[in-house]
């Protein structure tokens, strides 16, 4: 399986159309003071200069849906909530015959599934890196290899959406059997929560 593609390789009306589908939309959470205080995360407030770690992340998306829970109460809709991101994964990817890796970042899961959870459950993945750590000298080259294991683990599996998010930004993946099809661009999470917020609601809640 190929690497990602350059930026700008997928239509731009793909967000658009995602954001129309939600059960909740961006807007009516934005305005959520749990969530966001001064135009900020309100967990991660600046940040200082450090950058988003796979724990963050998972406090950041945990946040995102409690803030949708109390959205969709506040209008009298139910909303159906089966699904967290964890980094509370545990099964490794076989890299080769000698070698295998755990999976730097979090999965997608259903509820039911997450204390004995293995590939066959993932649902998506989200690889967190530093671009300045030295482990990689592609932050996404992880991606495919985990797109793979996922296909082979799941073999009624057609598509996989992966994350990316390197220091502070977050990139989303489509990937299919023949590869993968970018679909959002990187997008700074402190700058642009509204695109953030379309990519983990969805993963969430579609």
């Amino acid at each position: 399986m190929s690497s990602p593609p350059p930026k700008g390789f997928i239509n731009p009306l793909i967000p658009g159309l995602i954001e129309s589908l939600l059960p909740i939309k961006p807007q009516q959470i934005m305005q959520d003071t749990v969530l966001r205080d001064d135009d900020e995360w309100t967990r991660f407030p600046g940040r200082g200069g450090l950058h988003f770690n796979a724990f963050d992340m998972e406090v950041l998306t945990f946040a995102i849906a409690n803030a949708a829970e109390r959205a969709a109460e506040s209008m009298s809709h139910s909303l159906r909530r089966g699904r967290q991101w964890t980094t509370g994964f545990r099964d490794k990817i076989a890299t080769n015959a000698s070698e295998e890796v755990k999976l730097p970042g979090l999965v997608l899961l259903e509820y039911i599934h997450q204390r004995e959870a293995t590939w066959k459950d993932v649902l998506s993945i989200m690889v967190v890196v530093d671009e300045e750590d030295g482990h990689d000298s592609k932050p996404g080259a992880l991606l495919p290899q985990c797109a793979e294991h996922i296909f082979k683990a799941q073999p009624g599996r057609r598509f996989v959406p992966a994350f990316l998010v390197a220091e502070d930004n977050l990139s989303v993946y489509i990937f299919d059997r023949t590869g993968p099809i970018e679909y959002m661009d990187a997008v700074n999470i402190h700058e642009e929560p509204e695109d953030v917020l379309v990519a983990f609601l969805g993963s969430l809640f579609l």
